[in-house]
């Protein structure tokens, strides 16, 4: 779900985030999160502790994969396969966000307030935090599964040139009605006001074109797998495809 950058997010419900163009405003948890605007100023520290981004060394090859799939696609679902069998890291770039500003830390405070503010986070910092959650984890996961990002190609671009260049891109493709099938159903019992006909449908136009440009051009390193079948069938070939690459 999308919102103007005027969204305040005092009263920001779960599950809500804006993304406009490079950059980024996140907030997600099981409970709404209320915060207290501070008068400090947080471009200052968010400029004052940022450094400049050197790609990642990784010479153990772990392989990088972006994850991407329509809302209901059963992206996630199919990560935590991989991430229990396999021993990947699951990185989302949303419980990134709440997760450094829950840590109490100078930059989550920096970002917290210029959320507070209603402001922008940047693309380099969401990029700063993907880059410090793969060097912190490099020594003891498998490999690394980046779900929600990339949502345009100038993020992917910028990915591999700042960060570390992706192994494989997996695209969970479902169709339209399949997904919407899926959502409506959820919405019986999970209570989000986004799992409605209408709201579902503007989701995956916004998801088509963003994600289109990004297929064609990753087309060298594109892996697409149908998820309208058994989970156990979608699980045995990504586990055909990872298999590829870990052994390499």
């Amino acid at each position: 779900m999308y919102f103007s950058s005027r969204t305040r997010v005092d009263v920001m419900t779960p599950q809500m985030w804006h993304h406009h163009d490079d950059c980024w405003l996140f907030i997600k948890s099981n409970e709404p999160i209320k915060v207290t605007p501070k008068t400090n100023n947080s471009s200052q520290k968010l400029n004052k502790s940022k450094k400049k981004m050197a790609p990642i060394e990784n010479s153990n090859k772990k392989p990088i994969i972006f994850i991407i799939g329509g809302p209901g696609s059963g992206k996630g679902t199919i990560c935590d396969q991989i991430k229990t069998k396999y021993g990947f890291t699951h990185l989302s770039t949303g419980d990134l966000l709440r997760e450094e500003v829950a840590s109490g830390s100078e930059k989550g405070k920096a970002l917290n307030e210029v959320m507070v503010a209603g402001k922008l986070v940047s693309n380099d910092q969401v990029l700063d935090l993907l880059q410090s959650a793969i060097e912190k984890r490099t020594a003891t996961s498998s490999g690394f599964l980046i779900d929600g990002y990339p949502r345009e190609v100038g993020q992917a671009v910028d990915f591999e040139q700042k960060v570390c260049p992706c192994t494989v891109i997996f695209y969970f493709k479902c169709s339209d009605e399949e997904m919407t099938r899926r959502l409506v159903n959820r919405g019986k019992t999970s209570g989000r006001a986004d799992d409605n006909v209408e709201t579902i449908k503007k989701r995956l136009v916004t998801f088509h074109t963003h994600t289109q440009p990004i297929l064609e051009h990753f087309a060298s390193k594109l892996e697409t797998i149908d998820t309208e079948r058994s989970v156990d069938i979608i699980f045995q070939e990504v586990e055909l495809i990872l298999k590829k690459f870990l052994s390499s």
